[in-house]
Formats: C-alpha cells, structure tokens, sequence
C-alpha cells in the first residue's frame, strides 16, 4: 500500500536551510530556484518578485504551498527537482522528507496547537508542579544535560526558580497544552537552547515560536536564545541577540548575563 503524500510546508526546517543552500546560489546550467520557480508555475513577473527576498527559495515554496495546499506534496517536489537533474538536492533532503507529515497527520498537529490555549481557558486545574516561575527553559532531547547544568546554576547559585518539563510538568495533561500554559501564564521568560538538533525537532521550534508570538516589540521580552551548539538559526529569528555558550570568550560572564537577561541587576 502506498504512503500517503506529504505536505512540503510541514518539512523540518533544516530542510528549507538545505533547499536555499543548494538552489538559491547561480548555477551555470540555471537549474537553480529559478527553474523550480518556473517548473512550479510561477511567471517572469512572479520570479522577480521573489528575487528580491533575502530567502527566495523558501518564499517560492511557501507562495507554492499556500497556492495549492495540500497538492504541494513532497512527492512533486521531488519530481520537480528530478526534472531539474538536482539528484544533489534530493539526496539531502532525503532525511528531511522522511519526517515530513501528511495532510492527516498536519490537521491532527493543527488541532492539537489549536486545542492547548483554547482547554487552559477552561482548565483550572494545574498543569505545573508550582503556580508561578521565572524562567521556562526550552530544549531538544539530546541536549538534556545542559539544559539541566542551567537549572542547577539558576537555581542554585542565583535562587531563580526555573520549570522544566520532566520536574515541574504534571501527570494527565497533553504535553503541548503544558508547554503553552507554561509559556504564556506561568513562566516571566523562556530561555531557548539553539542546536541543530532543536531546530530539527517541530515540537521544540513550536515552543520557540510560541514565546516569538509573545515578544512582538520590546515592551516585553519572553524569549532568551542560547547558542549551545554551532547550527543554521532560520531566518525567524534573525536581529535577536543570543547568548553564545560556543565562544570561550562569550563564555567567560556567560552566567551573569543569563541571569540578569532574567531577573535583571
């Protein structure tokens, strides 16, 4: 049986990092964004347009799939970059397509983001081990023991109580509704641990995002970004300034910035 397709918008975003790496420079056979473009639809006006994004590619691919919704598959982005002769590009991409998802799964997703602001209006009953903290700290898997060595310096050496999800997150609750309540009633700021491996994980750019849509100008600053490993960061989060722990010499007063990014002098 034959999987179902998938939709090119819920792609990992190290995917787009690696479809704009390898279509957005000149290629001197013009099997470049500019093909795709034209291969997808797009006229010569069109393309213009789009050339004079700082991103191109993933302006073409989001302009793609908000034009065609759920026929912008994987599977014809595929076909399109065969006619192009990209084998490079598909091969890269490959790990990316494997965790795309399909309509199903994406409306699933949908309900579930929708679902866990909509049931906390309702939902008194706590979702946290504590009512209220000062920092919400964000991270992939891979990532969990430094994500542990800030909450034992946080909370150790500087008394600011922070809220991880496997202490602080209570039994009986869907893990999104938690993070969201988290994020947006219980935490003063959320501290986002950058590497590849955060970036690649939807549930963690989720999480970031969640606390973006709370920072919309300066009046209140949610998010604290840490650089804990080298990576691509999307373009989302481009003009913020992190925390680089990959620098010795960033290094060095490291903790009291991140202490004072919290609770200030």
């Amino acid at each position: 049986m034959a999987e179902p397709p998938k939709l090119v918008k819920t792609l990992p975003e190290g995917a787009f990092l690696v479809l704009s790496k390898l279509l957005q420079p000149t290629n001197a056979f013009g099997k470049d964004w500019k093909m795709l473009a034209g291969i997808m639809g797009f006229n010569m006006e069109e393309i213009q347009y789009f050339s004079v994004d700082s991103d191109p590619v993933r302006k073409v691919l989001t302009k793609w799939s908000m034009l065609y919704h759920e026929q912008a598959t994987t599977d014809k982005l595929i076909h399109f970059l065969e006619e192009m002769g990209r084998m490079d590009v598909i091969h890269d991409i490959k790990c990316y397509v494997d965790k795309a998802l399909t309509l199903e799964q994406y409306q699933t997703r949908q309900l579930e983001f929708q679902s866990a602001s909509s049931k906390l209006e309702y939902d008194t009953s706590p979702a946290t081990l504590n009512e209220s903290y000062d920092v919400f700290i964000s991270y992939a898997k891979p990532d969990l023991e430094f994500a542990k060595e800030i909450l034992q310096t946080l909370e150790d050496n500087y008394h600011i109580t922070a809220c991880i999800d496997y202490r602080d997150f209570l039994p009986g609750f869907h893990p999104l509704d938690q993070v969201v309540e988290a994020i947006e009633n219980r935490c003063r700021k959320v501290i986002v641990i950058f590497t590849q491996e955060f970036f690649d994980n939807e549930n963690c750019e989720f999480q970031a995002k969640v606390a973006m849509s709370l920072s919309p100008g300066s009046k209140r600053r949610i998010l604290i970004p840490v650089l804990y490993k080298p990576c691509d960061i999307p373009s989302l989060f481009n003009g913020i300034f992190f925390l680089n722990y990959t620098d010795e010499d960033y290094r060095k007063n490291f903790w009291e910035k991140l202490k004072v990014s919290i609770v200030g002098r």
